[in-house]
């Protein structure tokens, strides 16, 4: 009897073992043959490409900047200058030049001129081959400061370079909050060559459509200036009143229309006489801000009172500061 019992306990051994061993191949197997998995490996990022001529062609200079000069055949005339007060800079055997409100390559063109000229009147034109060949680029920007305010995660102000556009000073400041407008307002620096004796006066706003600039509808060399802040105002608000569930102000979006206003009131009350809808409107006229009330705190406008009455349909658009009355039936 004991010896049945060895035999069925080496057969069970054997089965088990023989189990285990095909499981392990068949799993073996399997993540031999299991395809990749369903996701590409990551990539660097490929740098935005850089226009390497932009200082050196279109930037005019301003006091504080910083220049470098290099000259190759002449390197005791490699140095770095300073655009001083007065909108000047200091080179040797030349003098007092001036430089703000020049490009790098303008002003480089002069100096090279005036120390032709030089070698010239000092009779010494077999010298002429060997006279420096100057190479001069923008290594620190005096006015290297912008500001971003409003509805921005983290407004201040930040460093500027040439090539600094709107779109990525609002990414350096962490992108825009919720409450943020589809319209920003990019105020220019005050010329620095402006003579003292002018009154000051308000340096013009340019309107910025920020859902164009973020589909690439937008200027496309459009960049900002040492000195420039852009302004992200908060969104425009509408009011809602009358046969409407939940009446009250809500956020306006781009385009909001009649229709969609009503939904975000929650709907319409029984008895709404949807054929008698009112709007009361501010007319606020103004060139830069576009006659768009949020642009009040930023921007002169001219505003007429009271507010004008007129009649609309389920589709046509709300503006900022708008009222929507929802009246009643004339039996109810």
């Amino acid at each position: 009897m004991r010896g049945v019992y060895l035999f069925l306990l080496r057969r069970l051994v054997r089965w088990s073992v023989l189990g285990w061993v095909l499981g392990l191949g068949g799993l073996l197997g399997l993540s031999g043959c299991a395809p990749p998995p369903p996701y590409p490996t990551f990539s660097p990022l490929a740098s935005h490409p850089q226009d390497a001529n932009w200082g050196r062609t279109t930037y005019q200079l301003a006091v504080g900047d910083r220049v470098r000069f290099i000259s190759e055949n002449v390197p005791e005339l490699s140095r770095e200058v300073l655009v001083a007060a007065d909108g000047t800079v200091v080179y040797p055997y030349v003098g007092t030049v001036q430089a703000s409100g020049r490009t790098v390559v303008q002003l480089e063109t002069e100096l090279q001129t005036k120390l032709g000229q030089r070698l010239a009147v000092a009779g010494l034109k077999e010298l002429a081959p060997y006279a420096p060949d100057l190479h001069a680029d923008v290594i620190d920007y005096g006015r290297s400061q912008v500001a971003v305010l409003g509805e921005v995660r983290l407004p201040g102000v930040y460093p500027w370079q040439p090539d600094t556009t709107p779109l990525a000073l609002i990414a350096q400041a962490g992108g825009l909050t919720a409450n943020a407008w589809f319209v920003a307002l990019l105020i220019r620096a005050a010329s620095p060559q402006a003579p003292a004796i002018t009154p000051a006066v308000s340096p013009p706003a340019l309107r910025l459509d920020l859902h164009k600039l973020f589909l690439g509808e937008g200027p496309p060399n459009l960049r900002l200036a040492g000195g420039d802040t852009l302004y992200v105002p908060p969104a425009g608000m509408y009011q809602v009143l009358g046969r409407v569930k939940y009446p009250g102000q809500y956020r306006l979006q781009r385009n909001t229309t009649v229709l969609q206003a009503l939904a975000q009131a929650g709907g319409l009350k029984a008895f709404a006489a949807t054929n008698r809808l009112t709007v009361w409107r501010y007319q606020a006229y103004d060139a830069v801000g576009g006659g768009e009330l949020y642009l009040r705190h930023a921007a002169h406008f001219v505003l007429d009172e009271p507010p004008q009455a007129f009649r609309v349909s389920l589709h046509d658009v709300l503006q900022a500061g708008d009222l929507l009355m929802v009246p009643t039936g004339f039996l109810f």
